[in-house]
């Protein structure tokens, strides 16, 4: 069986002015991302089923008790996908590319 990797995407909390709606919220970033990631795939004709892969990127100012709360988030957004993701990875980062952004998520979604 070949699975061809079909598209890759990532989203942090910036709109289309660079500017981050969710400042000092990593779980409220989190929502936003996810809500995005999910409108670009049903867009583009995919599902919550074909991500096999996500990598996380936080910033060092994300502490234990939001990690938790971000990782219920992301629970709560796979819990209708059959297969979970395969693998990720976890960065902690002095800063992401716009100085508010907290989280910054990277999906590698395939058929």
């Amino acid at each position: 069986m070949t699975i061809e990797i079909t598209e890759e995407s990532y989203h942090g909390d910036c709109n289309p002015d660079f500017v981050t709606q969710y400042l000092g919220n990593p779980v409220a970033q989190t929502r936003l991302i996810l809500n995005q990631m999910q409108n670009f795939l049903e867009y583009s004709g995919f599902t919550l089923d074909d991500i096999i892969r996500t990598d996380w990127a936080f910033t060092n100012d994300v502490d234990s008790a939001q990690f938790g709360q971000i990782a219920t988030v992301w629970e709560e957004f796979l819990s209708d996908v059959e297969v979970k993701p395969a693998r990720g990875t976890l960065r902690y980062v002095q800063r992401l590319g716009m100085p508010d952004m907290m989280v910054e998520y990277e999906m590698i979604i395939a058929r």
